[in-house]
């Protein structure tokens, strides 16, 4: 049985875009903040999930709120490949470099595809997702901030992971793992919108 021919792709893939997004982005800044997660995943059928996650981030360390987000998708799964499409519900807190004039929702969905694989005792996932992001914008006021609607903002992004199981194998239920991650992110659509 011949297996690396799809890892080489998925690698040469990895650098390829990892390659061209990180040379084309030019915004950047540097901030301490925290992010937690907890995601439940449901088996629905052989090949169906439901995936719910609840992410809080923080700034300026743990003191201010950044981020906070629910999350829920369906899940089709065969082999180590997927296929989701998704919804978010955001609440964006002004904080750091992109401070905004006031706190402001943003409501999101994707498509997304993805692809786990063995890679000796470890393991690798790639996911490549396009978004459409509908966030709403505000104005400072005299009177205080003002919405202005929400505006579409789209995003494709690509990330790989390499997990290392540290007591055990890879893509193991249960198994405690090391994550290295990588995510290049391209944005289009509003050009007034700063930040990714």
């Amino acid at each position: 049985m011949r297996t690396g021919r799809p890892h080489r792709l998925s690698g040469l893939l990895c650098g390829t875009v990892l390659a061209a997004v990180s040379m084309a982005q030019s915004t950047r800044a540097t901030q301490f903040n925290a992010w937690g997660a907890a995601n439940v995943q449901v088996q629905l059928g052989a090949r169906w999930w439901s995936v719910f996650d609840v992410q809080w981030r923080r700034s300026n360390g743990v003191q201010d709120p950044m981020q906070l987000a629910f999350l829920v998708a369906p899940e089709y799964r065969k082999g180590g490949f997927s296929l989701q499409p998704g919804y978010g519900y955001w609440i964006n807190y002004p904080y750091g470099a992109f401070r905004t004039p006031a706190t402001q929702h943003e409501h999101r969905t994707w498509l997304q595809a993805g692809y786990r694989h063995a890679l000796g005792r470890t393991g690798m996932d790639h996911r490549l997702r396009l978004e459409q992001r509908f966030l709403e914008r505000s104005r400072a006021t005299p009177e205080g901030p003002e919405s202005e609607g929400f505006r579409y903002v789209g995003r494709l992004r690509y990330r790989t992971r390499w997990l290392i199981p540290l007591n055990g194998r890879a893509n193991v239920q249960g198994e405690w793992q090391a994550i290295v991650s990588q995510e290049v992110m391209v944005r289009f659509g509003d050009p007034s919108f700063r930040g990714l």
